[in-house]
């Protein structure tokens, strides 16, 4: 018997219980469908002119089942089965190392930094989140650093190079310590 018709033979049954396996839905997606066909009912119940109709069709859009990590997850649990099989016949085959994403670099930036090694940041973009910040803390208020990024959009480390910045200058003083620590201008 050739390796084509090994192949052959064994496709049907593999082909259908991969399918199955691929094909299992998460808690997660299922009870999204569930939502959505329960707004679809809602929908068709209401009257075309209904305002509410808008706000429906907006969050029946909106919900997201979240299968595409599921998904990706299956297909590797998959994979290391079909492996385990082949190990327990004592066939040499393993899974082939995943490339490690390239970091997307900054215009005047390193390309990506190794792990543990230092990576610049921008400081034109350092610059626009130090006016940000100092703006955002205008008035009096006081800020935490999770109210601050959220404003703001910037990152973790950018957040860190921004008000040891501002705090060195003398712009922005710390209330607290640790996680209950405030910002606000001196």
């Amino acid at each position: 018997m050739r390796k084509e018709n090994l192949a052959e033979a064994l496709r049907p049954q593999f082909s259908k219980k991969m399918g199955e396996f691929l094909s299992l839905k998460s808690e997660k997606a299922i009870a999204a469908e569930a939502e959505v066909a329960k707004l679809k009912s809602t929908l068709e119940a209401m009257a075309d002119q209904s305002p509410a109709r808008a706000g429906i069709e907006a969050a029946i859009e909106s919900l997201n089942t979240g299968d595409d990590a599921y998904e990706r997850e299956r297909r590797e649990e998959a994979a290391f089965a079909v492996i385990m099989l082949c190990n327990e016949l004592r066939l040499p085959v393993q899974l082939k190392p995943r490339k490690p994403k390239a970091v997307k670099s900054t215009e005047g930036g390193a390309p990506g930094a190794a792990k543990g090694k230092r990576r610049r940041l921008d400081k034109g973009e350092r610059e626009r989140f130090e006016k940000a910040v100092v703006k955002l803390l205008k008035g009096g208020k006081s800020l935490n650093r999770t109210e601050i990024i959220d404003l703001t959009g910037m990152d973790g480390p950018m957040y860190t190079a921004v008000t040891r910045t501002l705090k060195n200058e003398g712009d922005i003083v710390t209330e607290g310590r640790g996680r209950a620590a405030t910002l606000k201008l001196s």
